[in-house]
């Protein structure tokens, strides 16, 4: 895969990291954030900039599968929860299916944890 990088600067300080992909299915674009690293409250400021993205590439969407931040701070960010709309998010492009899925997250950590797609491989296909 071929992965873009994008930062989140703030007065000329790098505040984040954001990596993530394109996925083409027949000839419809989106984008997937997999990764983030940085300071999980500076992305309810990147709304306005994943929009531009989004209408200069012509995505469909643009989706962002975490656990840890929070949905306020999501929300800034101009993200929904899937489930709280009708809209269907694909988890699975290799192959394709149509369809939302339910992620679950275990920890047995006290700490606060923060999860991202492309943890445990998540973001390849699984083929045996």
């Amino acid at each position: 895969y071929e992965y873009q990088y994008f930062t989140l600067v703030k007065r000329g300080e790098c505040k984040g990291l954001l990596i993530g992909r394109e996925l083409d299915v027949c000839g419809t674009q989106c984008f997937r954030i997999v990764d983030f690293y940085g300071e999980a409250n500076e992305l309810r400021y990147i709304g306005n900039e994943l929009d531009n993205i989004m209408k200069k590439k012509n995505y469909e969407y643009i989706d962002f599968c975490n656990f840890g931040i929070a949905p306020s701070i999501m929300r800034k960010a101009g993200f929904e929860i899937v489930g709280e709309n009708s809209n269907i998010i694909p988890h699975y492009f290799e192959p394709f299916e149509q369809r939302n899925i339910e992620i679950y997250v275990y920890s047995n950590s006290l700490k606060e944890v923060t999860i991202f797609k492309a943890f445990s491989d998540q973001d390849r296909p699984n083929k045996i």
